[in-house]
């Protein structure tokens, strides 16, 4: 991902936070961004304590949660491949880390990047990767790329990850936000 803790010309990452769960937490918030980026990478691995397969994990900024935002995603696994997507939403939702039904110490990874984060003119545009495991054969492997919209072009501020079922993120989930450039 570049070189961490480097700040300056183009492609370099630089660590703005990271948060690694303890106990019960039903969201994670970055909040006081700084504006002195050209992008955002914010990668999340862990796991949800829904009682299922996957944990949905839902994704806002500057605390809207209106209907103000669209997603995309196409989802691959051995069996095949599909696709879905929902517009005015409260959030960009539709990935997933493994639930507690999920093989033992499964854990997920999803990383959204965030271009133009600071910038007033255009909505805010996301996309990324999910990958996850919530079975017991080769089907339970998935690959999510999705991409989704804020409908809003006001600079970001703050971001916010929650738990779709508003269950927990378990004990040793890590976000980190990283800002690019």
């Amino acid at each position: 991902m570049g070189q961490t803790g480097v700040a300056g010309g183009s492609g370099d990452f630089t660590k703005i936070a990271r948060q690694v769960v303890s106990g019960t937490v039903t969201a994670i918030t970055f909040s006081n961004i700084p504006q002195t980026y050209e992008n955002l990478v914010l990668e999340l691995y862990g796991a949800g304590s829904d009682a299922a397969g996957s944990a949905a994990v839902d994704l806002t900024f500057n605390g809207d949660t209106g209907a103000h935002y669209d997603f995309e995603r196409l989802f691959a696994n051995s069996s095949g491949v599909s696709s879905a997507g929902t517009a005015t939403q409260a959030n960009i939702g539709g990935v997933n880390l493994p639930g507690s039904t999920a093989p033992a110490n499964s854990g997920g990874y999803l990383m959204y990047r965030i271009p133009g984060y600071a910038r007033t003119v255009f909505n805010k545009v996301v996309f990324g990767l999910n990958a996850f495991y919530n079975g017991t054969t080769a089907t339970g492997f998935w690959c999510i790329p999705f991409t989704g919209q804020w409908r809003s072009n006001a600079a970001i501020t703050s971001i916010t990850l929650t738990d779709d079922s508003a269950v927990t993120f378990v004990t040793g989930t890590v976000a980190t936000l990283y800002g690019e450039g």
